[in-house]
């Protein structure tokens, strides 16, 4: 959800009413024109949330849109409702997602999704090891610019889960999850097969001040890919100087938790330590996967990196990725920090390298001083990449600057331009500039305008094999736009 902070209320407001419960409001009127690679997209809508603490139903809140042409989106929450023995609830409606019980939630290197839904969830606690939760509604996709829209898809989702602490230092837990005929497509002209699965997961985790070690089971049964489990253990030691991260996990493939996608067919091993003083700061580690399925051979990732701040102006830093396996690479960096006259300069160098390209940069980050209420910052950069047929040279300048111009005025605005991205041809520029008056208590006036043409270029990245997205290399990118809005807050 965009615009979900309230205002401080304790922030300098001659208005604020410190009387009563605590309360708010908030409603913004949004209008997006925007034109992208030659389409023209418009947007209008009206963003508002509503909040108050009760003495008796705990905190009440809604929150949601309004869209001209329909799909908004409404939610409604109580939470911390009080109840005998310790007990608190957290009750929600509308659009929101399936809960996910705490030890789900504290995962070190795997991620437990939660399904977006039209439905209601429940969440009780007692302490801070008891917890039950359950959700169920129609699943559906967030889309939107400025203003969120629900669009549902359909089928059911729903979640169930609880978890309790049997005794000192320890947490149980179980979560399941489930989807019963759900298209994950939400093009009604193309149907696709139907999705439903049951899945569980098992958490046990072992909880001290300087230590916690949580082991994970997870078992899906799905009528498009069969049964299939797997399971991690994640560890975590602080040590005297040096705090330790180390786990193991095998995940079978065809998993899918309800109807989200989560790692599957990949097995292995990490290590992780790091180490902090006022002056010294280092970490590295190491990483090994492999598909369970043994399509293609396993890939071993080294990673490394320091910093030492010899005094208040100076700081240097290196570090390097090195990964062997179904493609070798590796890379390198260092800089050097700088607090001088002129404000604060960064310099660094960065090298990467595969079987079939390279690649070095160089950028120079300056931070300008400026009287009060004024900030600039500019940024260099030179870079040389060559491949198997063909290398080019890029040099990059960007510009960052604004101020306050008056109590209730402010300006912002960002350049950067680039001689050449990637193989293709000519310069790319964006430029964006952004408006924010305070024009009388509690209301802000904002427009926000911007204009890109153009080329993304991705330099070469050496990252871990336990979780590697797949970025295109090159996008191309003219667009631009406009955006508006009028908003109120109210908070007492």
């Amino acid at each position: 959800q965009q615009d979900a902070l309230w205002t401080d209320p304790e922030a300098e407001d001659e208005t604020y009413d410190a009387s009563g419960p605590p309360r708010g409001a908030r409603i913004e009127l949004v209008k997006t024109i925007m034109n992208r690679n030659g389409e023209k997209v418009q947007e209008d809508g009206i963003l508002f949330g509503f909040r108050g603490e009760t003495e008796n139903y705990g905190a009440l809140s809604v929150e949601g849109s309004i869209r001209d042409g329909g799909n908004g989106v409404l939610t409604a929450w109580q939470r911390n409702l009080q109840f005998d023995g310790g007990w608190r609830a957290n009750n929600g409606a509308g659009m929101l997602n399936t809960p996910n019980i705490d030890l789900a939630r504290r995962q070190y290197r795997f991620f437990v999704p939660t399904a977006s839904m039209q439905g209601a969830t429940t969440e009780w606690m007692n302490g801070p090891g008891t917890q039950f939760s359950a959700g169920i509604g129609q699943p559906g996709l967030y889309t939107g610019i400025r203003v969120p829209a629900f669009i549902r898809l359909p089928g059911t989702v729903f979640s169930l889960g609880g978890q309790t602490a049997p005794a000192p230092n320890w947490e149980l837990g179980v979560q399941m999850v489930g989807a019963n005929g759900v298209r994950l497509n939400a093009n009604s002209y193309f149907k696709g097969p139907e999705l439903s699965t049951t899945g569980a997961l098992a958490s046990a985790a072992w909880i001290t001040p300087g230590a916690r070690v949580q082991a994970n089971l997870i078992g899906v049964d799905s009528n498009l890919f069969g049964t299939h489990s797997g399971g991690w253990v994640d560890g975590w030691f602080r040590g005297e100087l040096v705090d330790h991260n180390a786990g193991v996990f095998r995940l079978e493939p065809g998993l899918i938790w309800g109807n989200q996608q989560i790692v599957t067919d990949l097995q292995g091993a990490y290590y992780r330590a790091n180490y902090q003083t006022r002056q010294w700061l280092w970490d590295g580690g190491v990483d090994y996967a492999e598909p369970v399925s043994g399509s293609y051979k396993g890939t071993l990732f080294f990673t490394g990196s320091g910093r030492y701040q010899m005094s208040r102006d100076w700081g240097f830093g290196a570090g390097g990725n090195v990964r062997q396996g179904l493609t070798d690479a590796w890379s390198t960096f260092a800089f050097v920090d700088n607090q001088n006259d002129w404000g604060s300069t960064r310099a660094q160098i960065n090298h990467a390298q595969d079987a079939n390209r390279q690649g070095t940069q160089l950028t120079v980050d300056q931070t300008w001083p400026l009287q009060q209420s004024f900030r600039l910052s500019t940024a260099i950069s030179l870079l040389h990449e060559a491949g198997d047929f063909a290398s080019f040279n890029n040099f990059g300048l960007s510009v960052f600057g604004g101020g306050d111009l008056g109590n209730n005025l402010t300006l912002d605005g960002n350049v950067q331009w680039n001689s050449q991205a990637g193989l293709a041809q000519g310069p790319s520029t964006y430029v964006n500039l952004a408006l924010n008056w305070r024009f009388m208590p509690g209301w802000v006036l904002s427009a926000f305008a911007y204009q890109n043409n153009a080329k993304v270029w991705r330099p070469l990245v050496v990252d871990s094999p336990i979780i590697n997205p797949e970025l295109k290399a090159q996008e191309n990118w003219n667009d631009r736009g406009v955006f508006l809005s009028l908003r109120y807050e109210f908070s007492a």
